[in-house]
């Protein structure tokens, strides 16, 4: 009996052991969670910005101005790139397309040279030419010898009026083609005696200045160049 009572209290004690056992193992000590979760995802912004530039400035060929005239087409003809009196053009027109997600820069570089046009018996500057760029008008023959080349010159007049026409800041979102079709450069050669014309152009000197081209001595030239890059804004 007293062996009986033994065991039958030994596996008593084993038995609450186990549910005790059970309690720990098949649940979890009571505590507070709090789970969060976030997800976010992005794209590349848009670019897709290109630029060209669009008009040529300077012709082989004129077409006839007179009406009067009893020449059919042209009025000048060459195999080269030339300028004329009564001649005109366009050139550095600037086509931007593309609408950016991000603010830009457009900036423009231009480089203007002017060669051979010190004519007559004085060495006198002569360059008949009138460019019209944004609302600047610039006449070259309100230069002299002394205003033809460095600052405040014909060429570096030109050059900042291409450069500030040009060049801007745009926000994000905006259609570029409307800008660069506002972006034009015009240019011109006024025939002696147009209307308009109240400045003291010569035929003598603009002789002088297509005998010279003639001769192929001191050949008056005119280079334009244009560069328009569009930048992202930080």
């Amino acid at each position: 009996m007293k062996k009986s009572s033994k065991l039958i209290r030994a596996s008593g004690i084993l038995f609450v052991l186990t549910l005790i056992t059970s309690c720990f193992v098949g649940g979890t000590f009571a505590k507070y969670i709090t789970v969060g979760e976030g997800n976010d995802s992005a794209r590349v912004a848009k670019w897709g910005v290109e630029v060209a530039v669009t008009g040529d400035g300077f012709h082989t060929t004129y077409e006839k101005d007179d009406d009067s005239s009893t020449i059919q087409t042209n009025t000048v003809i060459s195999a080269d790139k030339v300028l004329a009196p009564g001649t005109e053009g366009t050139f550095g027109g600037v086509s931007i397309t593309g609408t950016p997600e991000v603010a830009v820069k457009i900036e423009a570089t231009a480089d203007v040279t002017l060669s051979g046009w010190n004519v007559s018996y004085d060495n006198k500057f002569y360059c008949p030419l009138i460019f019209t760029i944004g609302n600047t008008t610039i006449n070259g023959l309100d230069y002299s010898t002394a205003t033809a080349g460095g600052d405040d010159s014909f060429e570096s007049d030109i050059k900042e009026a291409i450069e500030q026409a040009t060049s801007r800041e745009v926000e994000a979102g905006t259609d570029l083609s409307a800008i660069g079709n506002s972006i034009t450069y015009s240019w011109e050669w006024p025939f002696e005696g147009a209307t308009g014309n109240t400045h003291n152009q010569s035929d003598e000197l603009d002789t002088l200045l297509g005998n010279n081209a003639a001769a192929g001595t001191n050949v008056p030239t005119i280079s334009i160049d244009v560069t328009t890059t569009v930048t992202q804004i930080d």
